[in-house]
């Protein structure tokens, strides 16, 4: 670290800087420059390991670090540089913060800017950043040479074993369903202990993590001290012996559970055998996943059929005693199991003319909120149509039931859109509620998945946009604007 320089010296600075990590969570480091306003003098420069975190925090950590030391060097302007886009949106209020840790680092970051009398943040190219980047990957190779070394320091076979460990995953797919199963004998080959388990969807190396997780713990809870892991996934047991690195991000988290809890024996090895010397525990674990899949399909054929006859059951329950002025479409969708959202509508006429429609982007919403928003959404156009009594239509039971008062309201993210639409329909002389079956509502559900697409679109082509031509074109102020 180089000697601090003093307000005599200067009151105003460039900070450039960089977070990072080997796998995310992984090692991680920063690293930043304080350099002179004509960045010709490196007034201050740090790097350093931080351990294991994510990416995205050793990049606020280095922000916060380099702040807090350009405070104490008694700067007052400072224009802070970062190849870290959501970094630089999230601290100058263009991006929103969900994440609560991110949320912490933001504010902290805000506050340490406050103290100066100046402070702007840019995001720049990563090649022009290559400075602090630099010092980054030299922290976290000097890193990963000390681990390395003291990997290689232990021993990954053992001579006289008490136990012996066949392990194995099993999986449908390159990430299917997946499977984990052991097999633990004495030396003299006494069957101790078997399990198979069932993993969800995961990847094949992770598959035969678990299994070497699983059976670490079931042989600890057995006494045992000195143990044997026989396994044929080479990948697997080279990155536990410390002979291959360890590179893929979804990997990062179990290897380093199974090396912390392999860490309790007194001695272990692992040993890598043929798919044929395994075929017993590879067995098992082909076992737990075809049953799983099994229960699985007769369970989704059993709701589906639930879900159809609810759906025939409400529309033939349903009873009007009114004459409808409008019939409301109303549907929510998801781009992933839990991802962006978007929320549509129809409204019709009771002879289907189609008098208004509407699709919205929401964002990252929980599930059934997108269905309360579109219905909400809906009713309030509805209402300034002058409709007066309507028929909302859905295909979401769950929904639909709660609206009509059949079902309780019992998850804290559905209490709110839940009021907000009883309100908005309180504004109807009548209304009523209908199930539909999905491919009836098809129409609004696709208008919903466009908006999504779209706002997709345009997150891209805004990214795109940002890292063509000259740099300085992307930046939030010019060079020239530090000596002004």
């Amino acid at each position: 670290m180089m000697p601090e320089s003093g307000p005599d010296k200067t009151d105003r600075a460039y900070i450039y800087l960089d977070g990072g990590s080997r796998g995310n969570p992984g090692p991680s480091a920063i690293a930043y420059i304080i350099k002179s306003s004509d960045q010709g003098t490196v007034l201050a420069e740090e790097s350093k390991y931080i351990g294991e975190t994510t990416n995205n925090v050793a990049e606020y950590t280095a922000l916060l670090s380099a702040l807090e030391h350009a405070g104490r060097m008694g700067i007052k302007d400072v224009l802070v540089r970062s190849d870290s886009k959501l970094t630089v949106r999230q601290v100058s209020g263009k991006w929103a913060v969900r994440n609560e840790r991110m949320r912490q680092l933001c504010a902290a970051c805000q506050l340490a800017a406050r103290a100066f009398r100046r402070f702007r943040i840019e995001h720049i190219r990563r090649e022009l950043n290559a400075e602090a980047d630099k010092m980054v990957r030299i922290v976290l190779k000097a890193e990963a040479k000390s681990e390395a070394a003291h990997r290689k320091s232990e021993q990954c076979g053992i001579l006289e074993p008490e136990a012996v460990i066949h392990v194995a995953g099993s999986v449908k797919g390159q990430k299917g369903h997946a499977a984990a199963a052991y097999i633990i004998t004495d030396a003299d080959g006494q069957v101790l202990a078997t399990q198979a388990m069932y993993l969800g969807r995961k990847s094949p190396d992770v598959a035969d993590y678990a299994a070497i997780y699983i059976s670490a713990k079931k042989a600890e809870s057995l006494g045992l001290r000195r143990v044997l892991f026989k396994s044929d996934n080479m990948l697997v047991v080279k990155q536990l012996c410390g002979e291959f690195k360890v590179k893929s991000e979804k990997l990062i988290k179990p290897h380093a559970k199974c090396r912390q809890a392999l860490a309790v024996f007194e001695d272990f090895g692992i040993e890598h055998i043929s798919r044929e010397s395994n075929e017993a525990a590879r067995q098992m674990a082909s076992e737990a996943k075809r049953a799983h899949e099994e229960e699985d399909s007769r369970k989704e054929a059993d709701n589906r059929s639930g879900l159809e006859a609810e759906a025939k059951k409400t529309h033939a329950e349903m009873t009007l005693d009114f004459e409808p002025d409008g019939i409301i479409f109303a549907a929510g969708s998801f781009k992933g199991a839990s991802g962006h959202a978007g929320a549509s509508f129809i409204i019709t006429t009771p002879d289907e003319l189609v008098i208004a429609d509407h699709s919205r982007y929401l964002g990252s919403r929980p599930a059934n909120v997108p269905e309360y928003a579109a219905v909400f959404l809906s009713a309030k156009r509805a209402n300034s149509l002058g409709l007066k009594k309507v028929i909302i239509k859905l295909d979401n039971v769950l929904v639909a039931k709660q609206l009509a008062g059949e079902y309780k309201v019992k998850s804290d993210a559905l209490k709110k859109p839940y009021a907000d639409c009883i309100q908005a329909l309180g504004d109807f002389e009548r209304f009523a509620i209908q199930v539909i079956a999905r491919p009836t509502n098809k129409t609004a559900h696709r208008m919903a998945l466009k908006a999504i697409k779209d706002h997709e679109k345009e997150e891209d082509r805004e990214d795109t946009e940002g890292e063509k031509g000259n740099p300085a074109s992307a930046r939030m102020v010019q060079d020239s604007e530090l000596d002004s």
